[in-house]
């Protein structure tokens, strides 16, 4: 059964990921969570990831944005906050180009976040977080869950650390809200950088 709820922005970077996108983009079509848009910006790659993007958007004009701009080859971090800049949604998710989403990962983040909203109201800054797997490129799983392996898990984070002590939170695990979405941005230079 197809859950439509609140609208989400998937924010997806790319670069030359050509070989893990089609997954990605067909659990994105999978998901029982209907209600959102595809926002993607390609850092420059030199395979067909930008192809496999146009042709994603062919198939679901109303509900994928490509960013085509001028600013050339921002890696990462900028990728992601130029597209982070961009949604204008009730919530957001940051997308990896070679992940690939359970049916219900949408849909178990945005239950989670109309909790958080009920408790602690709309206009709060809040995060949804959700547990992932780790696979290999084939997909072949390497542990059932990331909280379990790392010796993490969310509600035991002491909260005056946060999780800038406990990584328990990658940034494809969060839906934000609109209200962090803004107090997130700008994201700084000096912020940690992670490669595609």
């Amino acid at each position: 059964m197809a859950k439509a709820g609140g609208p989400i922005d998937i924010l997806l970077a790319t670069y030359n990921g050509e070989a893990g996108l089609p997954a990605q983009l067909a659990s994105l079509e999978a998901q029982s969570h209907t209600a959102w848009r595809l926002i993607a910006r390609d850092d420059g790659s030199t395979d067909g990831t930008v192809d496999l993007l146009r042709a994603f958007s062919e198939r679901h004009p109303e509900q994928v944005e490509i960013v085509e701009d001028t600013l050339g080859n921002l890696r990462t971090l900028r990728n992601f906050a130029t597209l982070l800049g961009r949604s204008e949604s009730p919530y957001c998710v940051f997308c990896d180009q070679d992940d690939v989403w359970d049916t219900d990962k949408l849909a178990v983040a945005f239950d989670a976040m109309e909790g958080l909203e009920a408790r602690y109201g709309e206009d709060a800054p809040l995060m949804a977080v959700t547990d992932r797997r780790l696979t290999d490129p084939d997909g072949t799983v390497l542990a059932p869950s990331f909280w379990r392996n790392q010796g993490v898990h969310p509600n035991a984070v002491d909260p005056r650390f946060g999780f800038f002590v406990y990584p328990c939170a990658a940034g494809s695990s969060m839906l934000m809200n609109a209200a962090l979405r803004a107090l997130a941005q700008p994201i700084p230079d000096t912020a940690i950088q992670q490669s595609y």
